[in-house]
């Protein structure tokens, strides 16, 4: 009861600090306002607006997958292969350069579009593995830090940078590095305990 009590009051008061940080952020932060005000524009069926101009880019990656299903036009290809598909009066597409967006702003468009369904089956794959190489730590708080952060690295509802960038790739190869190494010093450490209990 009392703990449950200490919950509900703890999760309150967070909400309350949030709820203040949000309103002096809208107040002081140019930059704030503008980010919430143009997401607000959703209500006014102002959708695009409040998605940053992304809708014309998801239609077009949606178009370059239905042409290239199995594997894709290729990693770092949706550029190049933007302007075959874009609408004539895209407003991402750079007739100087025959470019069009640098990619698809979300993470499983992305696959989709540069490597296709095999691409994204291979990933998958290798997230289902990297779930059961997590379910070692479950028990260790001090290892869960890298797996989260894995999980908000590519969780499939968020707009991401491009998941093939060297910014990501750094991230992401660190990230699975210290995930790995914290199950592997599990592992390690599970091995000798059943040794010396024997």
């Amino acid at each position: 009861r009392g703990s449950k009590r200490a919950l509900l009051a703890w999760a309150g008061a967070a909400l309350l600090a949030g709820v203040l940080l949000a309103s002096a952020g809208y107040q002081l932060s140019d930059a704030f306002k503008a980010r919430v005000d143009r997401t607000l524009a959703a209500r006014d069926g102002q959708l695009d607006v409040a998605l940053a101009g992304r809708l014309p880019i998801w239609h077009t990656a949606a178009l370059m997958f239905a042409a290239h299903p199995v594997n894709g036009v290729g990693v770092r290809g949706f550029r190049h292969a933007y302007p075959e598909f874009a609408a004539a009066d895209d407003p991402w597409v750079d007739s100087a350069r025959g470019t069009g967006a640098a990619h698809a702003h979300q993470i499983v468009l992305e696959l989709l579009t540069e490597t296709g369904l095999l691409g994204l089956s291979l990933w998958l794959a290798a997230a289902g593995l990297l779930w059961r190489c997590s379910r070692r730590t479950i028990d260790d708080p001090a290892a869960h830090a890298p797996w989260v952060a894995l999980l908000v690295l590519v969780f499939p509802l968020n707009t991401h940078l491009a998941f093939y960038s060297v910014p990501m790739g750094i991230t992401l190869c660190w990230l699975l590095t210290l995930a790995c190494l914290q199950s592997g010093l599990r592992a390690v450490g599970d091995a000798v305990e059943s040794t010396l209990v024997r």
